[in-house]
């Protein structure tokens, strides 16, 4: 378990259409930090970027193919508003244009979805 100094509530926003990742990468998060956290969970980009304006999360962990809007779009949008959130993507597709674009806006890590476990270690590397 990672300890965190912080006195303050660590918002965190989880974006994924499908609910059973959603919910497993919130075990993961719940279990593996030892800190206040506040979770908002979202099923698409929009609805990410209107969580994004409404919570102000300090985290957000994206998936990238999505209806409505995808991860990639939604997380363009945020950095623009704030370069300073730290945005996790995640996703199946292993494809090496999704990694450079996610670099360009500014993307703090990116992951597979088959190597999930290593969020707590993406995350704990980012802070």
């Amino acid at each position: 378990m990672v300890k965190i100094d912080s006195s303050k509530e660590i918002k965190v926003l989880i974006v994924d259409d499908i609910p059973k990742i959603r919910m497993m990468i919130r075990k993961m998060v719940e279990i593996y930090f030892s800190i206040k956290l506040k979770i908002y969970e979202c099923t698409n980009g929009k609805e990410a970027v209107d969580a994004f304006n409404k919570y102000t999360p300090d985290w957000i962990l994206m998936d990238i193919k999505m209806p409505v809007m995808d991860g990639l779009e939604a997380s363009k949008i945020i950095l623009d508003s704030n370069p300073e959130v730290k945005i996790l993507i995640f996703t199946h597709y292993d494809d090496v244009e999704y990694y450079e674009l996610a670099q360009k806006f500014g993307i703090k890590a990116f992951v597979l979805k088959e190597n999930l476990s290593d969020i707590p270690v993406l995350i704990r590397s980012i802070l």
